[in-house]
């Protein structure tokens, strides 16, 4: 049986219902030998999934490199100042993008090795939630949206920072598919064992497919807008999920 194991036998059944020394040990045998199967599964998985990962990665950077190289080649011919203009301001919205990425990627794979500690911080949700907005005041204003927030006067127990970078992409993505003069509505409400969170907005909405899919990195919705990552909301997942909490 053990000459069958060297051999990367996968049918390995040698368990044994009679009494006696040797039928003990013959379902130990097969015990270690399941568990041994079981870690190299895993490992395939893994090993899977990482080579997947990096070519999302690459194909991610592939593209704001590629665009910023062409800027960079058009800026080194002679251009009318309106167009050198032009084109330094996509070159640096460019970098602006890449410098996420690259710092979001951090960021996952930080969480991915389980390398970050999360504090418990007690705090008002609202002070979390206005520190979150703050980023995406600009795309607000511009878009006039009204956000209405109600019940958020309350505490809760989390890591701040770490909560709002979750809550953050959570609400850039409602900005950004909320038409002009739209509503994002923020409501809260606590129990003895948990705080509830709800976000909504007036948007487009999205598909019942899109739905299944939106909390994996990488994965971009059929209403993406072409610069999206696909990254900020596996990012919030991640967060929200590692401190025990759950979002939907």
């Amino acid at each position: 049986q053990l000459m069958n194991v060297y051999s990367n036998a996968h049918a390995i059944d040698i368990r044994d219902q009679q009494e006696g020394s040797f039928s003990i040990l013959k379902n130990d045998i097969y015990k270690i030998v399941r568990t041994f199967y079981e870690q190299k599964e895993e490992l395939g998985k893994e090993r899977t999934f990482l080579s997947n990962l990096l070519d999302d990665i690459s194909h991610q950077l592939k593209t704001p490199l590629t665009s910023m190289q062409m800027m960079s080649e058009l800026l080194a011919q002679k251009l009318p100042d309106e167009k050198r203009r032009e084109f330094s301001t996509i070159l640096q919205n460019q970098l602006t993008r890449l410098q996420w990425l690259v710092t979001s990627l951090l960021k996952l794979s930080r969480l991915d090795a389980c390398t970050i500690h999360f504090e418990k911080q007690t705090f008002c949700l609202e002070d979390l939630l206005l520190d979150a907005l703050e980023p995406i005041t600009a795309v607000i204003q511009k878009k006039k949206l009204n956000i209405e927030m109600s019940g958020c006067s309350i505490d809760m127990t989390a890591d701040f920072n770490w909560t709002k970078e979750a809550l953050l992409n959570v609400l850039k993505n409602a900005a950004e598919h909320t038409a002009k003069n739209g509503t994002i509505k923020i409501s809260a409400q606590t129990t003895k064992l948990f705080t509830i969170l709800q976000i909504a907005d007036n948007g487009e909405g999205m598909s019942l497919k899109d739905q299944a899919h939106i909390f994996e990195r990488f994965y971009k919705g059929k209403d993406s807008d072409g610069k999206s990552f696909g990254i900020g909301l596996a990012l919030s997942r991640m967060i929200i999920t590692g401190q025990g909490g759950t979002v939907k």
